[in-house]
């Protein structure tokens, strides 16, 4: 939470390498207090958290699209965040797969749309090669074929991602797993959205809940 305002209470979160997990809830419910307290951009009020021996994270936000150099290409600005062993084949293939391609790796930032900086923004997280990221809303401001375009990237990646969207089909298709922020508690559901979604109707999840008590992401 903030300073003395709690937000979420009782959180106990295991993240195993190899789990997608796709955050859901209602609008102000947590989610991205949960995502800024992981990722240490907001300090716990009490308790700890630990990451596993050489685990180092990523964090993605639309802000992170000011922090691009005006002046750099789209293909500058990949080289400027890569690992340090990538490839130029690497960079370009993942300039490819958010649909950079041919003349448009060489445009500048101060001429991309919204939608474009936030693919560099991706892109850059991406090529960072951190076992662990954390993306907060990254489908705001991209088309369609580029929402499609960043889930089959984040399917391929091997490490561990928590992800916040209001997106569903692509939580749906990214996440192995959902975490549930409802009434300042946290839960994990294993599955997929729909998995999710089949057991608020119908299963365990609705004796917990009223049957007429909507989800919404």
């Amino acid at each position: 939470g903030y300073d003395e305002k709690i937000i979420l209470k009782n959180v106990e979160l295991i993240f195993e390498r190899g789990n997608r997990l796709g955050v859901v809830g209602y609008n102000g419910a947590g989610k991205s207090t949960l995502l800024k307290s992981i990722a240490g951009r907001l300090p716990l009020i009490s308790g700890e958290k630990k990451l596993g021996y050489n685990v180092e994270l990523s964090y993605f936000a639309q802000h992170l699209t000011e922090d691009l150099l005006l002046e750099d290409s789209v293909l500058d600005s990949l080289q400027r965040k890569a690992y340090k062993d990538t490839t130029a084949q690497e960079i370009l293939s993942i300039a490819g797969s958010l649909l950079f391609s041919g003349d448009d790796i060489y445009k500048k930032v101060k001429v991309l749309s919204g939608g474009e900086k936030t693919r560099v923004a991706l892109g850059q997280m991406l090529l960072q090669k951190k076992p662990l990221l954390l993306m907060d809303e990254p489908t705001n401001h991209l088309d369609f074929d580029t929402v499609q375009a960043l889930a089959e990237a984040l399917t391929r990646f091997r490490g561990t991602l928590v992800v916040v969207s209001h997106d569903r089909s692509f939580i749906n298709k990214v996440a192995n797993k959902i975490i549930e922020i409802r009434d300042g508690f946290v839960e994990i559901y294993p599955g997929t959205y729909e998995d999710y979604l089949w057991s608020l109707e119908k299963g365990a999840l609705k004796e917990r809940f009223a049957a007429n008590d909507e989800i919404r992401l």
